[in-house]
């Protein structure tokens, strides 16, 4: 690679000048003689990032000699066809594509988007295979792009495929404790130049534990499409030598995350690229309720890579979903709702839990259910979160909009219905940096009933940006004391679900630690958050705070870091857990992307919205629950 070069205005000085044309084919001459025999390689490079010139010819004239059949690869000559960087004016398209095809075997790019590929590469145009030597930047919580690359992959024969960029994370490992990583990268040793975290841009760690990343990956990638319709599994092979009779398929039937059917077909017997049926047998299902058929695909042989019974992907349908949930209990027998005011506070006294709201703030600032706190601060509204890698080239926008330093603040707080059923407080709030334009104005609604705990409606105007990447999220968060360590949830799990970056997690009910719930990338960044997210419950030993969708599933995180320390701390090992239990309910996030090095987030996954409404319920407890059947109450 010769980017410095770039500086002298010159990008092909190395690659067309006589004086390095020894040097360059060199190392061609070497390169080919040491891998010439190895099977898996398919094809032979004339240098990456190096720009073009005649040495690069020379170089690609010796690889021929030995095997006029050698593949030989040059994405900087690929590109220049297209944009024509480096040629004269007047040398048409035409002439471009006829030198590039003398020398190279494919045509070639790095981390265009999917759709900047469909308009400048298709059938008409190429004159040789497609190919992505890199794509989709796979940099701290990311990439979220892939699932659109494999789709168009496998749509257009042309296009043969492509190289995440890249394997491993590169940090130097300093510490001697076993399990306590203390990773360093760029200017940690005061040297310059450097590239910052640039190298920590893989999908596994340096020490080679996966990251999401790579499960990602590996779930879009199986070998295996598979339809579902009416009872039918529709199976088709996506390799291209092989039969498929090393693998088994496991399904199962899950009804609000409880198997209440499963079966097994052995040994696929399967072409490449072809497809075969199967019937499942019938089964019953509770249509009141989330249910889902989880299909894996299991080795049924031991090979040099896996056991037999490892799972080399999965897929989930979603058969019916739990209609939205039901109006809360605002009629209940005997109910005796008593509220009292005074100049700051409201306080709600229900059948077992009081709470108190700041009309000062517009918000919920206490919970105690039997006695029991649940709150350690107010309830607040947020926009921000802890930037990702990918979010690189967008969150100075974000920066600028002062969305890291935005507040919730009330302009109007009062009881707009009080009667021994139910007492509505309403509020309007802007979120906005001190002394700045307001992000949004807010109008919210707290619903408290006698036994259904409370609902917290929000209505949101969002006020137009002059970027075009919209909010990094919009949500509450909620910070329960100390001793709030048990997580269970109904969501996307058990990896972070993202709207671009989900394919890796299913369905289902999870139980965790909040302390275990966190994803300690080199640099930190927001990570594990939950699509799809039906309730989530965190527990202190029998105290008890759940959270229900309402109208929609929403997504949550939750862990012992605000988005505040995950923003400000450069290394993972710098973190200090807080006592506390952070607990984010967004109405959404932003995508992920991989705009790190690859193309912009894809607006489709943008956070834009300029107005929506967003509600959840609150129900605090002094014993576990049964959160379907609390979900479930008319």
């Amino acid at each position: 690679e010769t980017h410095g070069a770039i500086d002298a205005l010159n990008w092909d000085y190395f690659s067309d000048s006589p004086e390095w044309k020894d040097a360059i084919l060199d190392r061609a001459v070497r390169m080919y003689e040491r891998d010439k025999n190895h099977a898996s390689v398919i094809m032979w490079s004339l240098g990456n990032e190096s720009g073009v010139g005649q040495n690069q010819v020379a170089a690609a004239e010796y690889i021929r000699s030995r095997d006029e059949r050698n593949l030989i690869h040059c994405e900087d000559m690929s590109r220049r066809i297209v944009y024509g960087y480096g040629y004269p004016a007047d040398n048409s398209l035409e002439h471009r594509r006829a030198a590039n095809s003398e020398v190279t075997s494919v045509d070639s790019r790095m981390y265009p988007s999917v759709d900047e590929i469909d308009k400048l590469y298709n059938k008409d145009y190429l004159t040789a295979p497609f190919f992505l030597c890199e794509y989709s930047h796979a940099m701290g919580n990311g990439p979220g792009d892939l699932k659109q690359y494999w789709d168009y992959i496998y749509s257009h024969d042309w296009f043969f495929g492509g190289c995440v960029w890249e394997f491993c994370d590169h940090a130097v490992e300093t510490s001697c404790e076993a399990g306590k990583h203390r990773y360093l990268y760029g200017g940690d040793y005061n040297e310059y130049p450097h590239d910052n975290n640039f190298c920590c841009d893989g999908l596994v760690f340096p020490d080679r534990r996966a990251h999401q990343g790579l499960l990602e990956l590996k779930n879009i990638i199986k070998p295996i499409k598979v339809t579902y319709n009416d009872g039918i599994l529709n199976i088709e092979s996506l390799r291209y030598f092989t039969l498929l009779t090393d693998i088994d398929v496991c399904w199962t039937v899950l009804s609000n995350g409880k198997s209440v059917a499963q079966g097994k077909i052995e040994k696929l017997d399967i072409a490449p690229f072809k497809s075969k049926s199967y019937a499942l047998p019938k089964f019953e299902i509770n249509e009141d309720a989330d249910n889902t058929l989880l299909v894996s695909f299991i080795q049924n042989i031991s090979t040099e890579w896996a056991e037999a019974g490892y799972e080399i992907g999965f897929e989930q349908f979603v058969l019916s979903q739990k209609q939205n949930a039901p109006a809360l209990e605002t009629t209940t027998e005997n109910a005796n709702i008593t509220v009292n005011e005074d100049s700051r506070y409201i306080t709600v006294n229900t059948k077992n839990t009081v709470y108190k709201l700041d009309k000062q703030l517009g918000s919920i600032c206490s919970i105690k259910a039997d006695g029991i706190q649940m709150l350690s601060n107010p309830i607040t509204l947020t926009a921000w979160r802890a930037p990702t890698d990918n979010d690189q080239y967008c969150k100075q926008s974000w920066y600028n909009d002062g969305l890291h330093k935005a507040e919730m603040f009330c302009r109007e707080c009062s009881i707009a219905e009080a009667t021994k059923q139910t007492v509505r407080v309403k509020a309007k709030l802007v979120l906005a940096p001190p002394a700045r334009i307001p992000v949004a104005h807010i109008e919210a609604e707290y619903i408290f009933c006698y036994t259904d705990g409370v609902k917290l409606d929000y209505s949101i105007k969002v006020r137009k940006f002059e970027n075009e990447y919209g909010l990094p999220r919009f949500g509450v968060e909620i910070i329960c004391p100390e001793g709030f360590e048990d997580l269970k949830y109904f969501g996307y799990g058990p990896y972070g679900s993202y709207v671009d970056m989900h394919h890796s997690t299913r369905l289902d009910e999870f139980s965790t630690t909040v302390t275990e719930h966190f994803h300690p990338f080199i640099r930190p960044q927001e990570n594990l958050s939950h699509l799809g997210t039906r309730w989530v419950a965190l527990s202190n030993d029998n105290k008890m705070l759940y959270v229900f969708s309402t109208d929609k599933p929403f997504s949550f995180n939750c862990s012992h870091f605000t988005a505040t320390q995950l923003t400000e701390t450069a290394h993972d090992f710098e973190l200090e857990p807080c006592k506390e239990t952070i607990l984010n309910i967004d109405y959404r996030q932003n995508g992920i992307g991989s705009n790190s090095c690859g193309p912009e987030l894809d607006k489709e996954f943008r956070f834009t919205e300029k107005e929506f409404k967003f509600s959840f319920r609150l129900l605090a407890a002094s014993k576990e629950i049964d959160p379907y059947k609390e979900s479930g109450r008319k």
